[in-house]
């Protein structure tokens, strides 16, 4: 959604409008980070208000810094990322096809890549590890299993914040 707003922007000429009034780039970029931010927090923060309401264990049995931080990452990996593939495409149906694309192929290939690379911990795999993490997303689906699985179960006390810091 956010691809495609900034995408519809540049297609309009807008942002070239706003260029010869005296916006500079920098302006133009921050203040399309500050409403992103500002939208992802919210959405954030209503995702995990639902799921405290509803009572999953994800929510409830874990610290919330824990999965706010991550959650909040995540959505900044990928507004970083629209802002890339805005510089590259340059009509908004474009820009729907390749953020369905994009969404589509993370929730696809990512957990799968999580499962065979980042379970094992083998030293010779690190490289590949590190390459991967840089996929916006990737991180995400490693993040959401290591939650997951400190909070499955009755024996499970959750995963805390406090754990987490110094942890490699």
């Amino acid at each position: 959604i956010q691809l495609t707003f900034v995408v519809a922007e540049k297609e309009a000429k807008l942002r070239e409008s706003m260029g010869q009034m005296g916006l500079n780039s920098a302006s133009y970029w921050i203040s399309w980070f500050v409403s992103c931010s500002i939208t992802n927090l919210v959405c954030v923060c209503f995702l995990a208000a639902f799921g405290i309401m509803i009572d999953l264990d994800l929510f409830v049995d874990n610290e919330f810094l824990t999965y706010f931080v991550m959650f909040m990452l995540t959505t900044t990996s990928f507004t970083a990322f629209a802002f890339l593939l805005s510089t590259i495409l340059r009509t908004t149906n474009a820009a729907r096809s390749a953020g369905i694309l994009w969404f589509l192929l993370t929730f696809i290939t990512d957990p799968i890549l999580v499962l065979i690379y980042f379970r094992d911990g083998d030293p010779e795999t690190r490289a590949i590890i590190n390459g991967i993490s840089l996929i916006p997303g990737c991180s995400f689906f490693h993040g959401m299993y290591e939650i997951i699985e400190a909070s499955s179960g009755e024996s499970k006390p959750g995963m805390k914040w406090a754990e987490q810091i110094g942890k490699s």
